[in-house]
């Protein structure tokens, strides 16, 4: 994996228990297949959805 796909993975990770874990694996599927635009575009598109609040320090 890049660096950008691990630091994508990395964050995916952090907002397990807000979102649930098929959508967070199925983000880190992208990130691990070299998808990392997708990845992050995905992930984006779970947190607005779901109104996932980000906090700072996650």
């Amino acid at each position: 994996m890049t660096t950008l796909a691990v630091q994508i993975d990395q964050i995916a990770e952090a907002f397990r228990r807000r979102l649930d874990a098929e959508s967070v694996d199925f983000v880190r599927r992208y990130a691990l297949h070299g998808e990392s635009r997708l990845a992050l575009e995905t992930l984006c598109d779970y947190l607005c959805e779901e109104g996932v609040p980000i906090d700072p320090l996650v």
